[in-house]
């Protein structure tokens, strides 16, 4: 996946939770509300897509749950971050406070790798350990010379 391009329609930020936004609109207000929600989107989507980028997951093929993780991410940050004019007033404070944490959260675990989102990867925090071989006879401790040769020579 390269990192461009709009996470979520406006439509899809109307219709999201968050942004409360569902009710129907004036049909002459519909499209410079899209248009502001648009804007917001494409600022919110370069946010996330900054995370991706430090990660190195532009450039690959994303897990199966990742594109709806990301667009509530770019969503939540349209609202929260962008402060769409349209939805200003329906957050508290309060909740304001707590999803711009949580959507900051989300940039720094993606930032530094601890969610992984290139299919078939793990993040940063997976247990692995190859070096972990202990020796209580000398039959293993030549067992374990010889496997870090054979790894060594891979």
């Amino acid at each position: 996946m390269a990192c461009s391009g709009r996470l979520a329609t406006a439509d899809e930020l109307r219709s999201s939770p968050i942004a409360c936004l569902d009710t129907p609109i004036d049909p002459g207000e519909a499209v410079a509300q899209t248009a502001m929600l648009e804007a917001a989107l494409d600022m919110a989507s370069s946010d996330v897509y900054s995370a991706m980028a430090a990660s190195g997951a532009c450039d690959c093929t994303l897990a199966s749950w990742t594109t709806e993780y990301l667009k509530k991410l770019a969503i939540i940050d349209a609202v929260v971050i962008q402060h769409c004019a349209c939805v200003r007033g329906l957050l508290t404070d309060a909740l304001r406070e707590m999803w711009l944490n949580w959507v900051s959260q989300q940039l720094e675990l993606i930032r530094t790798g601890k969610i992984e989102l290139c299919a078939g990867e793990t993040g940063s925090e997976f247990p692995a350990l190859g070096w972990a071989e202990q020796s209580v006879t000398i039959a293993n401790t030549v067992k374990i010379i010889q496997n870090r040769i054979n790894r060594l020579g891979s």
